[in-house]
């Protein structure tokens, strides 16, 4: 097959006998297939396979090391596999949205399937099969029940992931009143959602908010005994994020022992919520300076992306700015910009580049530019970061004040006027997201004074330190106090 795909460029065709395929789509529908999918990608290992003759196996395993390797084979193998089994499922399932099968059956496999698709990084083909599951529901009457509940929710982070905050968090009210009117909303389900409500607020500088939800949904999985259990993993992996963004790295690191614990007992690691939970922990030892322990936790989730096929996805390019910020602390500017060009692409790709983490990417790339020195192209990608943040409507946040502030430090130099305008957009943002009682909103006042005194804007300048005055005070933290 690797020769067939690689290397001759060949059309390869895999052919499922009926049953199985029908017992694949089976799965599906329980909500099982998902998990025997990833079972079957992350195992593949051509060292493992076994052949009747030893001789020939040793002589094949030799080919194979003296040519592409094993880890590239694996990886080629993996993602034809990984086309073929959604053509499979996919396939089936608009064979029989076009012979107008409107059962509830069909409207619950477009729901694990399009969640198939958004985990493989194709959120436009997701978004169509949801859509469809979405109309049958709503022409059956069955849009009020626990699976038409989850199908708006999945529905509604694609939109998330795509950047339409507006319309994800639309989605997830929908979600949430139909689970409101199911007797007993399926735990796992409704804990998922209010995750997702969680994270949505996280997006839009909400911290305290998302992580209220994020107990909540803890809350609700403890209560049904089902922590245990992917969902649960997925929860305390974004706790855990939480945590660390709030400074709390020992709360942080304990949600991910914990998630982790998790998965081994449940033997779940190799899949992409594993590899999103080694990339946090990834994270986590990033921010206590242990470089080597965070370069094999990143190295990990890399391997399982790749076994999976899901390193072309969001979470796949966020993997990749994790990694970069390591090539970072080891002094590799090139391997770090290559980096982040690669998680452009793929967000291009996926469609999730007009994003916050598309943002996020863009920036980075600018910075990278800023520190070589060339001004031009850094300020080209600054404009880029807030074009996207602007479309995600994520610029009215700490990270789109801070972008804000680091065009106008480039911009100083040329254009004051400019600068000084950015950085007044800058606090205005801060004043309205309530981030301006922080270091980064002392920082962006004391630049703010210094550019205005510089201009000879005296009144100006003065005005930025009083507020910067008034804003150490209400931390108690007079060392933060700009010197001007």
């Amino acid at each position: 097959m690797f020769t067939a795909k690689h290397v001759a460029a060949s059309q390869v065709t895999i052919v499922m006998p009926p049953r199985e395929a029908e017992d694949l789509r089976q799965e599906l529908v329980s909500g099982q297939g998902v998990k025997a999918v990833w079972n079957v990608l992350s195992r593949l290992d051509v060292e493992r396979a076994q052949a009747s003759v030893t001789r020939d196996r040793e002589l094949i395993l030799q080919m194979i090391h003296d040519g592409p390797g094993a880890h590239k084979l694996n990886t080629v193998i993996a993602e034809h596999l990984k086309d073929w089994i959604l053509e499979a499922c996919e396939g089936h399932l608009l064979h029989a949205l076009r012979d107008g099968a409107a059962s509830v059956a069909v409207a619950n496999l477009c729901s694990e399937v399009g969640g198939l698709l958004s985990d493989m990084g194709y959120l436009e083909r997701a978004r169509f099969v949801m859509e469809e599951g979405l109309r049958l529901h709503e022409g059956s009457g069955t849009l009020g029940s626990n699976a038409g509940a989850d199908l708006l929710a999945n529905l509604g982070e694609i939109h998330e992931k795509q950047g339409d905050l507006d319309g994800a968090a639309e989605l997830y009210e929908r979600a949430a009143l139909c689970f409101a009117a199911t007797s007993a909303p399926v735990p796992l389900d409704y804990a998922a959602l209010k995750r997702r409500q969680g994270r949505l607020l996280g997006v839009r500088g909400d911290l305290e908010g998302k992580m209220k939800l994020y107990e909540e949904a803890r809350h609700i999985c403890e209560l049904a005994n089902a922590l245990e259990s992917t969902e649960g993993t997925v929860l305390l992996s974004s706790i855990g994020a939480a945590k660390r963004q709030a400074g709390d790295m020992e709360g942080a690191v304990q949600a991910y022992e914990e998630a982790l614990g998790i998965h081994e007992r449940l033997q779940t690691l190799e899949s992409p919520e594993g590899a999103t939970l080694l990339s946090n922990i990834g994270v986590a030892r990033l921010r206590q300076r242990k470089k080597k322990a965070a370069k094999q936790a990143f190295e990990r989730a890399m391997a399982i992306r790749e076994k999976t096929g899901t390193l072309e996805t969001s979470a796949g390019a966020t993997l990749l700015t994790n990694i970069a910020d390591v090539q970072e602390l080891f002094g590799d500017a090139e391997g770090e910009l290559r980096l982040y060009l690669q998680a452009k692409e793929i967000r291009e790709k996926t469609g999730t580049l007009d994003s916050s983490a598309g943002a996020v990417v863009l920036s980075h790339i600018g910075g990278i530019y800023a520190k070589q020195g060339d001004s031009k192209e850094a300020l080209l990608w600054y404009a880029r970061a807030r074009d996207a943040r602007e479309k995600s409507e994520t610029l009215e946040t700490d990270a789109g004040a801070k972008l804000l502030a680091k065009t106008a430090e480039l911009l100083s130099q040329e254009d004051r006027p400019k600068a000084a305008a950015l950085l007044e957009e800058a606090w205005s943002i801060r004043k309205r997201s309530e981030t301006l009682h922080s270091e980064s909103g002392v920082k962006l006042l004391s630049s703010l004074c210094s550019l205005r005194g510089d201009m000879g804007e005296y009144e100006a300048a003065e005005e930025a330190w009083e507020a910067a005055r008034e804003v150490v005070e209400a931390m108690g933290d007079s060392s933060t106090m700009p010197e001007v």
